[in-house]
């Protein structure tokens, strides 16, 4: 028996020990799910299409994995404005086992309904063991992260304080890959100054410690004090810095008005950088 079913707007044609990769579902991996959007129900015999659902028809499955899809590039232009923005996003997805396509009346197999128990079982360990960990500090005490964004930050691999206080622009506009998070979202709610408050005290010595002393980035030539401000807000502040920009690099500080990837290498800043480091 096939159906074809609804789930979150897409229509998946499933029978029974087949999985597909529909849009995110709610769940923890190993658990169990229903779909009763089925629009069609077949098999050898007939099919029957439903007005516009088939009522009492359902699908189950049980869910194996959570993930995201390929990076599509989003690259946002507006003539003679100097203005550039790119911008990835990755479509969440989860894949799902379908255990049986069941008609009006009909009752799950013994296999359904015993499947997804020790998969539930073992899933909660692994959430415990996540939230005692010691290394990981609490995000949703920064203002403008909520469970949601922390989930996704942790997912990144930013679990403390420390390292959301050391992001820079690249990173930033990283970030915005999450769904609702931008870059001057993270600037707005100054996500790095309340990171370096919530440090403990340790910390906060070691990283006073660490900063680095900015050089005079004006002498280099190109750069003006409009654009040293722009590069230090991206976190360019030392000969260092400039003399390692990489081509992908340069194509993000094109985002500042009337900077471009070309005339950064015009004017040599790599270079400029490199001999101002040996004075």
């Amino acid at each position: 028996m096939y159906a074809i079913v609804d789930i979150a707007g897409k229509q998946f044609k499933v029978s029974k020990d087949q999985f597909i990769y529909a849009p995110s579902v709610t769940g923890d991996t190993g658990a169990s799910v229903e779909f009763d959007r089925v629009l069609l129900m077949g098999d050898d015999n007939g099919f029957e299409v439903g007005s516009p659902i088939i009522s009492g028809a359902k699908v189950t499955g049980t869910i194996l994995d959570h993930g995201r899809g390929d990076k599509v590039i989003v690259f946002k232009k507006k003539r003679r404005k100097g203005y550039r923005k790119t911008q990835g996003h990755r479509q969440g997805y989860t894949k799902i086992m379908i255990d049986d396509v069941l008609a009006k009346g009909q009752k799950a197999s013994a296999k359904t309904e015993t499947k997804a128990a020790p998969a539930k079982e073992k899933a909660a360990p692994k959430q415990e063991s996540k939230k005692s960990d010691a290394s990981q500090d609490d995000l949703k005490a920064i203002s403008g992260i909520g469970p949601v964004f922390e989930g996704e930050l942790n997912q990144r691999g930013y679990t403390t304080f420390k390292q959301i206080s050391k992001l820079t622009e690249n990173e930033m506009e990283k970030l915005s890959e999450i769904d609702g998070v931008t870059a001057d979202l993270i600037k707005n709610e100054d996500w790095v100054g309340q990171a370096k408050e919530l440090m403990n005290p340790s910390e906060k010595k070691e990283a006073k410690a660490k900063e680095v002393t900015p050089d005079d980035l004006k002498e280099i030539v190109g750069i003006g004090p409009v654009f040293e401000k722009e590069l230090h807000d991206r976190g360019y502040t030392t000969f260092a810095q400039i003399s390692k920009l990489t081509e992908e690099d340069m194509e993000t500080l094109a985002e500042v008005d009337g900077l471009t990837a070309d005339l950064i290498k015009n004017e040599d800043w790599v270079g400029q950088a490199k001999k101002l480091m040996k004075k």
